[in-house]
């Protein structure tokens, strides 16, 4: 069990250091994708912060899991709400 939750944490923090560095270089793809789902660029480096702070508490969660159990709970009515979901964008 221990080897299954060290896969899914490195493979999680790796998506969001992947995330985080997409948000910092700004690839074409994505910014057709945000002007697509009209959310501004200025937003880009405070997601790339908050990718970069989840990938952090992730890799915490090693030496404390209850951090790296938050960092992994979606919190209710946060981000999704509202939002269009992945259809949006084909």
């Amino acid at each position: 069990m221990f080897a299954a939750y060290v896969i899914v944490t490195v493979l999680a923090f790796a998506a969001n250091i992947y995330a985080a560095t997409n948000d910092f270089r700004r690839p074409e793809w994505l910014l057709s994708t945000m002007n697509k789902l009209g959310v501004p660029e200025s937003s880009l480096p405070i997601l790339g912060i908050l990718k970069a702070a989840g990938a952090v508490g992730l890799l915490s969660g090693f030496d404390m899991p209850l951090i790296g159990i938050a960092a992994v709970t979606p919190q209710p009515g946060t981000w999704t709400e509202g939002r269009p979901g992945p259809r949006a964008c084909e």
